[in-house]
């Protein structure tokens, strides 16, 4: 008899908090596989920094992989994770921001510690490799990996987490190939390739750019740095450690877009005058809008990506006091620049880089001249853009398709994926950030482990029957 089976395609924070719950519950046989290019489970995009300055924006607290266990996390910096503490010169402070590269250690060691406890006849495989392409069949799902080997299996879960930003222009231009583009903010060998008195354009003024900032700080770079984004926003700084401030009674929850930002605007006021701090409403408000993000019209979707969603993620997404205040010196040293407008145009030119800014608001051009320029602009939002094989050749097969707005994948609320005629996938599942389009409030960790909680049930209910 075929041993059940499935498959995780994407070893980052998504599929690594999955593989964790899968371990912990399954309780009959099941060979899962996890294929994953890095060697380290945990180590997606935001995760794999080496740098002790680059933090989560979530408090330690609320960081643990076990929604039934909050300590667990804090149990084990306290313990097997001790010396990891010291090496990353950090404190296992409850209330405090780990750097996020001891943090993947800590999912790694979650992971290892998993494997060996589980259920006798429940195996883990690490594929180290990418997967290129997808057939399904009576007979279950082939894997084809990008060395030419296949995995049979049967459910597949796309844990394929935030892909690399976009360019900042739709031209697909030269410059784009050149070295002094550097498209991976995350990656420290291009990082340190940047010259200490070299003028650095960063595209984004949100948290990525904060984790150069610091980056280039450390490294004793004394060039300018000029930070470019369509609203010229930077994320808010964390405050004291407080209780979220309940935004609505259930039975009065508003279902349209104006009416929850007014609410949010009064309760900020309200609770100004009682002396509690907006970052609680913020917080407070951060399930509602999930929750309203799925019953919002299509036209109340687009309004709150275009004009609200810039002000809501700098509240929302905030970074460490500690953090900010070397930002707060860079601004006032004049060493670190923030400017609001877009980018029309860039090129090399005389060993320098040549960029055609236009302002917000005053309808002019400016020209400036860099050395280099680094992509902080976030993720790329259309997945249909993603320079991935697999994820190609499941649009083209019409086995996905994009989510509201163009963003992340379309999927039902449980994480099953949707097709291009609009079934349910009977083998394909996903979760974290691919559905940034359906929940919206999809790409901390809080949400995350959430969710693979809810898929390993129904998961492990399809592979056993």
């Amino acid at each position: 008899m075929t041993r059940p089976s499935l498959a995780i395609v994407g070893g980052g924070l998504s599929g690594a908090a999955l593989a964790w719950q899968i371990l912990r519950t399954a309780a009959r046989p099941l060979d899962m596989r996890i294929i994953e290019r890095q060697e380290a489970l945990g180590a997606g995009v935001a995760y794999r920094t080496s740098h002790p300055g680059h933090r989560l924006n979530v408090r330690t607290r609320a960081m643990s992989l076990d929604p039934d266990a909050p300590d667990h996390l804090l149990e084990w910096l306290g313990a097997e994770g001790r010396e990891a503490v010291r090496t990353w010169g950090a404190s296992p402070d409850p209330d405090g921001f780990l750097p996020r590269g001891l943090y993947r250690e800590y999912v790694e060691y979650a992971i290892q510690s998993a494997t060996r406890e589980a259920k006798s006849g429940v195996v883990l495989e690490r594929v180290r490799g990418r997967a290129v392409d997808l057939k399904h069949d009576r007979g279950g799902t082939a894997v084809r990996l990008e060395d030419g080997g296949t995995i049979r299996t049967g459910p597949v879960v796309l844990a394929v987490g935030n892909p690399a930003p976009a360019h900042p222009t739709a031209e697909d231009l030269p410059f784009y190939a050149s070295p002094r583009y550097i498209r991976d903010p995350w990656s420290d060998e291009s990082i340190a390739t940047i010259r200490p008195e070299d003028h650095v354009l960063l595209l984004g003024s949100n948290l990525t750019m904060v984790d150069l900032a610091v980056s280039l700080a450390s490294r004793t770079h004394r060039g300018p740095i000029t930070a470019v984004s369509r609203h010229g926003l930077i994320s808010a700084t964390h405050g004291p450690a407080a209780p979220p401030a309940p935004p609505f009674e259930p039975d009065s929850r508003p279902s349209r877009l104006r009416e929850l930002v007014r609410g949010m605007r009064e309760r900020v006021r309200e609770g100004a005058a009682r002396g509690v701090d907006w970052r609680a409403v913020v917080d407070g408000f951060r399930p509602e809008v999930s929750r309203a993000w799925r019953t919002l019209s299509a036209e109340d979707r687009r309004r709150f990506v275009s004009h609200v969603r810039p002000f809501w993620e700098i509240h929302r997404h905030r970074a460490p006091a500690e953090v900010m205040a070397g930002v707060d010196a860079l601004r006032a040293s004049g060493r670190l620049t923030l400017r609001a407008g877009h980018i029309r145009r860039i090129e090399e030119s005389d060993q320098r880089v040549a960029v055609t800014l236009v302002p917000r608001g005053n309808g002019g051009v400016e020209r400036l001249a860099v050395d280099r320029v680094v992509n902080a602009t976030g993720p790329e939002a259309d997945y249909r853009r993603v320079e991935d094989p697999l994820l190609s050749q499941l649009f083209r097969a019409g086995m996905i398709r994009p989510g509201p707005l163009g963003m992340g994948l379309d999927a039902e609320e449980d994480g099953a994926l949707v097709d291009a005629e609009g079934r349910r996938s009977p083998f394909l599942s996903t979760l974290g950030p691919t559905l940034r389009g359906v929940l919206w409030e999809t790409t901390a960790a809080p949400e995350i482990r959430g969710q693979a909680r809810a898929l390993t049930g129904r998961l492990l209910r399809e592979v056993h029957g």
